[in-house]
């Protein structure tokens, strides 16, 4: 293919199946043999290998592709948070949940979503210690979102 149109990666998932990571588009188009990074969320430190990637692309007539490309963690530079830079606890719940983050962290935005992807709940950590108030949601698995790549999963009881 001489070209591809808006290449993107919309998901990733673990050897578990779990959406991982998510991307965007990056740039318009790829021209030819060049060579393109497409930047996607940073994967969570609990991610477990093999992961896949899902590589989304057009031809010069806009239909799209997609593709499929399966990775271990020896085939890839994985950035990883420190543990001790972002953690919450108790972790399964039963009402609140404690945000430990470091400085870095602070002024960013954070969502909650339910297991269906809806979100409810969102802010912004204005402190290294921040509690979240989960007493009006049902029991559940939640994916807590934070400056836009780090996920953590919630269980409340």
């Amino acid at each position: 293919m001489d070209f591809i149109n808006y290449p993107y990666i919309p998901v990733i998932w673990d050897c578990d199946g779990d959406s991982v990571s998510s991307g965007q588009v990056f740039f318009f188009g790829q021209i030819g043999q060049t060579t393109q990074g497409y930047p996607v969320s940073e994967l969570s430190a609990d991610v477990c290998f093999p992961i896949t990637v899902q590589f989304v692309f057009g031809n010069l007539d806009f239909e799209p592709d997609t593709c499929l490309l399966t990775f271990d963690a020896s085939a890839l530079s994985v950035q990883l948070i420190k543990e001790n830079e972002f953690t919450l606890f108790p972790n399964p719940t039963v009402g609140e949940v404690q945000l430990n983050i470091s400085e870095d962290f602070i002024g960013t935005p954070y969502t909650l979503s339910d297991a269906t992807g809806r979100e409810v709940l969102s802010g912004t950590l204005r402190d290294k210690n921040t509690t979240l108030s989960l007493d009006s949601l049902p029991a559940g698995v939640y994916m807590l979102r934070c400056a836009g790549h780090i996920r953590r999963r919630i269980v409340k009881e």
